[in-house]
């Protein structure tokens, strides 16, 4: 019977991989973007209105539309709202989510992507072929043999392109999470960007409040929840995992926090549903039933903290005690001191220096858990998808006595391990290098 249900899954199955695997690796992530932001938005459910009036602003003469916030406000989510409403309504998008793919890492990729994109839509030859699959995953901006281009004929050719564009209608180029490119002066500056500005050409971009804009820019600033709001957000994800909280944890945790987010309240919803033998041992002793439950939750909510980051960080501990306490703990710490997350092969060759065996089935099944915190990169790479979770697992690291600088130097030592052509080791050794303040390694290199 399984060997039946395989092989019917997989004809029915076999003309969508095809089809995929004939796509260019830009057409792959163009995809990826949309399935992304396709999740996303099912999660959409506070902030219609703020939504539509950015949707009004794309709509009309405003040529670039900043949206800043706190870590967790919910920008990724409007994001997500906003680009797929405007497809449905004819809008030719070119979006980027930050960080989601190996392309979207830094400011150059996006730019590359941008030209060759334009150039398949306007059916015009592209100006360098784009790289091989391999090369593409590991970071690659060039064609194997090709001659590179320079910065200017990039931005020039995009310039190019966007004027011609906008005779067909409306475009859009949209870019969430400004703050998780890397690309130095040329995100700073924002010049993997068009320069013209031509009626019919609309930016869109979201990134942290705290994040250095250009100055001529003025950002529009995420709307705080009220106490309806905060209601609808918890009943929104309590839908999406299939779980219910009674009437008086949902209002002590609404209690709680009056300048929640919505990224607070899924990690207190996560953790209140998070129940393992010593819970119900607990509410066995209280009589059983719902008001047990009830109490041991109004236990749980009075013993969280106020802030995102240590809510992070007492998730993420809560998590792992559950699963491999030992082996989770070490993992997301070696996640958290890392600059843009590691593989797996790089975490089992880091722990089992601390003879800890890990287990990457149990790995998956922790990830899967808090799959709103996580990211998996094209190069294979976990990472983290806010920004507040790393920091607020540094800091709890640092504050139970954690030698930061030890942590750097483990991963330099297995850095200088791997291959000389490792994407990994390439890209990070010495950013490692520097955090562990290991001179010798760095004049070595």
């Amino acid at each position: 019977f399984n060997t039946q249900v395989e092989a019917d899954l997989t004809d029915q199955l076999r003309t969508e991989w095809e089809t995929y695997e004939r796509l260019d690796p830009y057409e792959k992530d163009s995809l990826s973007q949309w399935n992304y932001m396709t999740e996303k938005c099912r999660s959409f459910s506070v902030f219609s209105d703020f939504a539509a009036g950015i949707i009004k602003r794309l709509e009309g003469s405003e040529p670039v539309t900043v949206v800043t916030g706190c870590s967790g406000s919910g920008k990724s989510t409007l994001f997500a709202k906003v680009c797929l409403d405007l497809r449905t309504k004819g809008t030719r998008i070119f979006p980027f989510v930050c960080g989601n793919t190996s392309l979207t890492t830094d400011a150059f990729g996006i730019l590359q992507s941008l030209v060759w994109q334009l150039e398949d839509f306007l059916g015009e030859a592209h100006i360098e072929e784009s790289p091989s699959e391999e090369s593409f995953a590991e970071g690659g901006h060039t064609a194997a043999g090709a001659v590179p281009l320079s910065m200017s004929q990039w931005r020039n050719r995009l310039d190019e392109l966007c004027l011609k564009a906008v005779s067909s209608g409306q475009i859009l180029i949209a870019v969430d999470a400004l703050d998780q490119l890397q690309g130095g002066e040329i995100r700073d500056l924002l010049q993997f960007l068009p320069s013209v500005r031509p009626q019919g050409l609309h930016l869109f971009l979201t990134c942290l409040e705290d994040y250095a804009l250009p100055g001529s820019l003025t950002p529009v600033s995420m709307p705080r929840m009220d106490e309806v709001q905060r209601h609808m957000v918890i009943k929104g994800i309590l839908a999406a995992i299939g779980k219910e909280l009674t009437a008086p944890v949902t209002e002590a945790l609404i209690r709680k926090n009056p300048d929640s987010t919505p990224l607070y309240l899924y990690l207190a919803v996560s953790r209140l549903t998070l129940m393992n033998a010593a819970d119900f041992q607990n509410i066995r002793n209280r009589g059983d039933g719902i008001e047990g439950i009830t109490a041991r939750q109004l236990e749980l909510v009075e013993d969280m903290p106020e802030g995102l980051e240590e809510m992070c960080a007492a998730l993420v501990e809560a998590v792992g005690e559950r699963i491999n306490p030992s082996m989770c703990q070490r993992a997301v710490s070696y996640l958290a001191l890392s600059r843009l997350g590691l593989r797996l092969t790089d975490l089992e060759s880091l722990l089992e220096t601390e003879q800890i065996t890990f287990q990457t089935l149990e790995f998956a099944q922790f990830v899967n858990y808090m799959n709103e915190l996580f990211l998996l990169r094209a190069d294979g790479r976990y990472d983290f998808l806010h920004k507040s979770l790393r920091q607020g697992l540094l800091r709890h690291m640092t504050a139970t006595g954690m030698n930061l600088t030890e942590g750097h130097e483990k991963i330099v030592s297995h850095l200088e391990s791997l291959p000389d052509d490792d994407i990994i080791q390439i890209q990070e050794i010495t950013w490692e290098i520097m955090q562990a303040d290991d001179r010798y390694s760095f004049y070595h290199l």
